[in-house]
């Protein structure tokens, strides 16, 4: 009897694990698993509709800050094109200025030398002159006329 009873405690335990496995059969085995496939599936393509959506708005806005950037940057580069032009123009007008300027400044540099030169021979006649003529009234008052 000892060896029986480990056995209908065997043959109990298999049959509740064969009358449960008999209530489910092979094929609702399937549709549960497919079932709970198609539930994992919904659920991780709304987590990457949800992803994407993110995703996509950052990039709309990334797109839009960017072109105005752009923009921005192509208004600025205008404006620096036209000052340099401007300034270039203004070099251009100074130089021909300063290239007149320095021609005025030759000519009064010559003006002046000649001037000098002319100044130069009317001060020395003129201090000669006056010592000519001062020299014999110097030494009518008794001075020495050097």
């Amino acid at each position: 009897m000892q060896r029986f009873l480990p056995t209908s405690i065997l043959l109990a335990v298999a049959s509740f694990g064969a009358a449960d496995e008999a209530s489910v059969t092979p094929v609702q085995k399937v549709i549960r698993l497919m079932n709970g496939m198609l539930e994992k599936g919904k659920k991780e393509k709304h987590d990457e509709q949800v992803q994407f959506a993110a995703f996509k708005q950052f990039c709309d806005d990334t797109t839009v800050e960017k072109r105005r950037a752009i923009e921005e940057a192509n208004e600025k580069i205008d404006v620096l094109k036209a000052d340099i032009q401007k300034a270039i123009a203004t070099a251009e007008r100074l130089g021909k200025e300063i290239a007149a300027h320095d021609e005025d400044i030759s000519v009064w540099n010559g003006d002046i030398k000649q001037q000098l030169r002319s100044a130069s021979w009317r001060k020395l006649i003129t201090m000669h002159s006056t010592r000519i003529i001062q020299s014999p009234l110097m030494l009518f008052n008794g001075q020495s006329p050097c």
